[in-house]
């Protein structure tokens, strides 16, 4: 990993008065989503899989996103003491949820880079981490992974 400086980041989340922080991967497919859940699991960062259909396992299906604001399943996973949680908002964009007030140290924010490398490696695509915002790609990043594990601010 490039080491960045991560100050600014944590100065901004600090004076954040309220939100959340949100990661995001963009153009992404369903396909996409699978292999990140799968990877997921793969590595126990599920805490918790809801969904109101009765099937077992998690399999990602148009079903699984958000439609007309009902959430048919949310994902909460562990990155490090944090917990980040998905409602599947849609299938185009992967985003996980935080909550800004337990970012407090370098190595949270470490344990949010692993979790974002996790993402970018396992779709290819750059993954960001923002506040939160209903226009997620034109918010500017605290900062990015890239799918090669490489960091910028």
């Amino acid at each position: 990993m490039s080491e960045i400086d991560f100050r600014p980041t944590l100065e901004s989340l600090a004076m954040q008065g309220g939100g959340l922080v949100e990661i995001y991967a963009f153009d992404t497919s369903l396909a996409d989503w699978q292999q990140v859940v799968d990877r997921l699991g793969e590595t126990n960062r599920i805490s918790s899989f809801e969904s109101d259909r009765d099937e077992p396992g998690i399999n990602i299906t148009d079903g699984t996103f958000t439609e007309d604001g009902d959430v048919h399943a949310t994902l909460m996973v562990n990155v490090g003491k944090q917990t980040w949680w998905t409602s599947f908002l849609s299938p185009d964009f992967i985003d996980f949820q935080g909550d800004p007030d337990v970012v407090t140290t370098t190595e949270d924010l470490h344990d949010i880079v692993e979790f974002m490398k996790e993402i970018a490696s396992t779709t290819r695509k750059q993954v960001v981490l923002i506040p939160e915002s209903v226009l997620p790609r034109e918010t500017k990043h605290f900062f990015r992974v890239n799918p090669d594990g490489s960091t910028e601010a």
